[in-house]
């Protein structure tokens, strides 16, 4: 079974980026794995770990760059700085000024991927879900900022799709 799963704004994340948010230019099979069990309803992430056999795009994303505002507080209950921020700002502020620094982050645009998936319980769930399951949520491809705005089966109008995998 062939899913077309369309993002028009998505981000990857590299693992090991912090001031500099890399992106990968294709969603890792985790990623959509995990789309496909929040479009079935199914909370349990290691079910159906194996049932996706490759990944196809079938267009490159575009990469923009675009600066924001990382917020960098952490709270521990009880903590000796608590005490002198929360005395000075009160409790639960955080100002901008002294705990947000600018940086970049990499943002792809035009994600347009097909999933094969293999026949079997997870295709049939898939398919079902397709025509309309109760979930919770919204649809995301990765961070919740990066919302499906298309998921089907796939057609051959769609193009011509080159296998990652």
């Amino acid at each position: 079974m062939l899913i077309y799963i369309e993002a028009p704004v998505a981000s990857f994340p590299r693992k090991f980026a912090r001031d500099y948010k890399e992106t990968y230019l294709y969603p890792p099979v985790s990623t959509v794995h995990g789309c496909l069990l929040s479009l079935i309803g199914e909370t349990d992430k290691s079910l159906y770990a194996t049932d996706i056999s490759r990944l196809g795009t079938l267009s490159t994303p575009v990469i923009s760059r675009v600066l924001r505002r990382q917020r960098n507080y952490y709270y521990l209950p009880g903590g000796a700085g608590n005490k002198a921020r929360e005395a000075e700002h009160g409790v639960g502020v955080y100002p901008s000024t002294l705990y947000s620094k600018p940086n970049f982050q990499e943002l792809l645009t035009d994600v347009r991927i097909v999933v094969d998936v293999n026949k079997g319980r997870f295709s049939t769930r898939i398919a079902k879900g397709l025509k309309g399951v109760k979930r919770f949520g919204i649809l995301s491809l990765g961070e919740s900022s990066s919302i499906v705005n298309c998921i089907r089966e796939y057609r051959e109008s769609d193009g011509i799709i080159k296998w990652l995998n």
